[in-house]
């Protein structure tokens, strides 16, 4: 008989669709499929991208045929930093790089990414103030 998966394993499941926006003059935006959005059982969730987004812009959905795995909350306001890559001297570096806003009608996140990532993983978390 297969053992069970582990809570970890299962969280580590790619649960939703990350686009990159390109903004255009006759607002008809394009919307480029550039990654994977993990859940977190903390609440947060984890962005890998496959390219950096050249416009910072990113738009986060949960796949069609799945429930969203992730709440957005209305008008909610998140922190999205840059995920620590190898460690450095002992410490790990989160960096800020933008912030994130929720969209309670369709639970999608809008990202604005003030600098890009250079490792291409990003976490969106609410502020601490605010859990």
């Amino acid at each position: 008989m297969p053992k069970k998966p582990k809570q970890a394993e299962e969280v580590k499941t790619p649960r939703m669709a990350v686009y990159a926006i390109t903004r255009r003059r006759n607002g008809k935006d394009i919307f480029t499929y550039c990654g994977s959005g993990y859940c977190n059982s903390d609440g947060s969730l984890n962005l890998v991208l496959k390219r950096p987004p050249y416009s910072g812009e990113l738009h986060v959905r949960s796949h069609k045929d799945e429930e969203a795995c992730w709440k957005a909350l209305p008008r909610g306001r998140y922190q999205v930093f840059e995920m620590p890559g190898e460690q450095e001297e002992g410490d790990l570096k989160w960096k800020e790089v933008g912030v994130a806003f929720g969209n309670e009608k369709d639970q999608s996140l809008n990202v604005i990414l003030h600098l890009i990532p250079e490792n291409c993983r990003v976490n969106v978390r609410l502020p601490k103030e605010a859990e």
